[in-house]
């Protein structure tokens, strides 16, 4: 018992995202339940719900002048240390960080929305980012500063696939199976059907799926349909990132 309180001291008096960056491991290493540990932690900590304490810390002015230049390099390079995100996004997030530092001083502020096509995707790791790096985050309203760091996941380890996913994994068990760079719309659309215990051969109401069902699902993945002379086809290149972001553990 010394060692594990030993632990949890160690644990309270890390960052908040680094807390919430190590706390699964570290409750499965220990033999314990997540939420127990969080609260374990809290409780170290000190935290108070006393709703008249004031939620934020006092953050110093910097002595020296700031290379704004280097701090957005070095913003950037931290988000992209913990998240996996599409072009220019890390850029964008660490300018709209700076900006959060001199939000006083603008009549009118962009909200920074963080947004996935499935759930599970690192929006939750993304917020915790953002929320480290920015001034006075919280993550909802009226709550309690031993909150700030935790993030609470809404989802369940069974949670059906969703559409989409479930369209990726069918695609890739075909393009493994064909051994084809690209595939015309019309014979994935049928090679789909084709396949056992998969529902698009009765996706619309008992009628099998368009090859334009097909194109709606797979555009919030990036993934367009090509067109040559004579027919629309999908090569396997573009399926990339997708497969690696949403197959890639077992989805």
């Amino acid at each position: 018992m010394p060692q594990a309180e030993a632990r949890i001291a160690e644990l309270a008096k890390l960052k908040p995202l680094d807390y919430e960056l190590c706390r699964e491991a570290v409750a499965k290493e220990m033999g314990l339940r997540v939420s127990f540990l969080d609260k374990a932690v809290q409780e170290f900590r000190g935290d108070s719900d006393d709703d008249n304490a004031d939620p934020f810390e006092d953050v110093e002015p910097a002595s020296d002048p700031v290379d704004g230049a280097a701090l957005l390099a070095e913003l950037q390079a931290t988000v992209l240390r913990f998240c996996i995100l599409p072009d220019h996004s890390a850029p964008l997030i660490a300018a709209w960080v700076l900006h959060a530092w001199a939000h006083e001083s603008f009549d009118i502020s962009p909200v920074l929305g963080i947004v996935s096509p499935e759930k599970r995707c690192g929006k939750t790791t993304a917020l915790s980012v953002v929320s480290a790096l920015t001034p006075r985050a919280m993550h909802a309203v009226n709550i309690s500063a031993s909150v700030l760091f935790r993030v609470h996941h809404e989802v369940e380890d069974d949670e059906p696939q969703s559409a989409g996913v479930l369209l990726l994994r069918d695609v890739a068990e075909i393009f493994e199976a064909k051994r084809q760079a690209g595939i015309g719309s019309t014979d994935l659309l049928n090679a789909l059907c084709a396949l056992e215990e998969s529902p698009w051969s009765e996706w619309r109401g008992g009628r099998p799926i368009s090859t334009r069902g097909i194109a709606k699902l797979l555009r919030p993945y990036g993934i367009e349909p090509k067109r040559d002379m004579t027919h629309r086809f999908y090569r396997r290149i573009d399926f990339t990132d997708a497969f690696n972001r949403y197959l890639s553990k077992g989805g």
